[in-house]
């Protein structure tokens, strides 16, 4: 049997309309075009480049308006504010993923014979006090709690880079400039999966 790769987006979907969402192609609009943009900047900026000609470099080839600088700006203020330690990063952008897909690199974790997680981290480092954090960069105007991609992300991590005390996963809602942290441990990871589980099965079924 072959190994499917579940990402969160694609069993989001699936929980939502289980049977025609399966297959749907994933589609742009000015929203995502623009979330994309931010995520080069930040990841440029993370790497120790420029946020701004990583941002401009994408905005023009997804023709991104203008006058969307200024919002840019207030993500990029939000996401300084956040303090990452350059020495403590162990990715971002995922580039340390075993797979290359699109141009991006994923990280893909066994979780089980039948399937595994397939994604990409914005950033993931070390926390101050030796445990791993996992951050996300939102940059939807809304916030929507999404434990999928939280526990999702969260297996994958104590997964992929064991000996950690703890993990934090950290949603960084730019736009609005807030944060939302969970933490987790070796309970709630098996709770996670546990939750995971079932709707993995039913999508491969």
């Amino acid at each position: 049997s072959v190994m499917e790769y579940l990402s969160p987006s694609r069993l989001k979907r699936f929980r939502t309309c289980p049977h025609q969402c399966k297959y749907e192609k994933f589609t742009r609009n000015p929203a995502t075009d623009f979330g994309n943009c931010v995520h080069k900047g930040l990841a440029a900026l993370l790497n120790g480049k420029d946020f701004w000609a990583a941002y401009r470099g994408e905005a023009g080839k997804f023709a991104v308006p203008k006058d969307k600088e200024e919002d840019a700006k207030g993500c990029l203020d939000f996401a300084e504010s956040v303090n990452i330690d350059r020495e403590s990063l162990i990715t971002v952008e995922s580039a340390d993923g075993e797979v290359e897909l699109y141009g991006n690199r994923y990280f893909q974790i066994d979780i089980s014979k039948e399937w595994g997680i397939r994604g990409a981290m914005d950033v993931v480092y070390v926390d101050d006090d030796g445990g791993l954090v996992i951050l996300d960069w939102k940059t939807g105007q809304t916030k929507e709690e999404d434990d999928l991609q939280l526990a999702m992300y969260a297996l994958s991590a104590w997964k992929k880079y064991n000996g950690f005390p703890y993990i934090k996963t950290k949603f960084a809602y730019v736009q609005q400039g807030f944060m939302q942290v969970t933490s987790w441990d070796a309970e709630t990871l098996v709770g996670a999966l546990e939750y995971l589980k079932p709707l993995a099965e039913e999508y491969l079924n």
